[in-house]
């Protein structure tokens, strides 16, 4: 219901509270329009809940770096995990070999160093964390 109250500077204003049903909801407030009709001032609905997956968030650090940073995630489920390291062009330079880790935060650690263990130059990497069928892409700058 719309019901008056006092504001400060001794004008009314109108506020409208909804109560949702059970199960979905929706909130509006409303103001008073100076040629006393009722204007639509907020209106807040629900969204759809994001897709889950094994895979819940994603994080590097530190960033930038040089010449070590871990990647941070935490994973819904149990599953197994990789990561591939891929450089300004598109090239994979580097990867963490396919582990299997329990649900939970997590962390892989990453030296910069290609696949033959030879140290990478300064610049802008891309690093995909997969987890099962799931995949998060970080950006990483190495500093030196």
């Amino acid at each position: 219901p719309l019901l008056p109250r006092a504001g400060a500077s001794g004008a009314w204003d109108y506020a409208f509270r909804d109560t949702p049903p059970a199960g979905d909801w929706r909130y509006a407030l409303y103001g008073l329009a100076p040629d006393g009709g009722e204007v639509l001032l907020l209106e807040l609905e629900p969204r759809p809940a994001p897709a889950t997956g094994p895979l819940l968030a994603a994080a590097l650090a530190p960033n930038p770096f040089n010449p070590r940073t871990a990647l941070h995630f935490t994973l819904a489920a149990p599953a197994r995990v990789s990561a591939g390291i891929y450089d300004a062009r598109g090239r994979r330079v580097a990867a963490i070999p396919a582990r299997d880790l329990p649900a939970g935060a997590q962390r892989l650690d990453w030296e910069a160093l290609d696949d033959r263990g030879r140290p990478l130059p300064a610049g802008l990497y891309l690093i995909e964390l997969r987890a099962d069928d799931a995949s998060r892409r970080l950006r990483a700058v190495l500093l030196k």
